[in-house]
């Protein structure tokens, strides 16, 4: 069943893009986050893939496993300003 809001899908999709791009560039691998934050590997995979939501709580555990700040994983990089906000993602 297709979600009834299409923003938070893409914030969804937004969010688990930027946890997959930065779970590569640290080298990472899918079992070692899914390890750092308490859920299966398979589970890490549906939030990459927006296949499932991801709660507040968890992705303060992803920001803190990853040394990044909860702010960055809201920020689309092709529509961010200087200001760091991410219209494009909110409207």
């Amino acid at each position: 069943m297709p979600r009834k809001n299409e923003a938070l899908n893409d914030v969804d999709i937004l969010i688990g893009r930027k946890i997959h791009d930065l779970r590569i560039e640290l080298g990472m691998s899918r079992q070692q986050l899914a390890d750092k934050i308490g859920v299966t590997h398979q589970q890490l995979q549906k939030y990459e893939k927006a296949s499932n939501r991801i709660s507040g709580g968890r992705l303060a555990a992803i920001a803190k496993a990853t040394n990044q700040k909860v702010g960055w994983f809201f920020e689309d990089d092709e529509t961010e300003t200087a200001g760091g906000d991410a219209e494009g993602v909110y409207g």
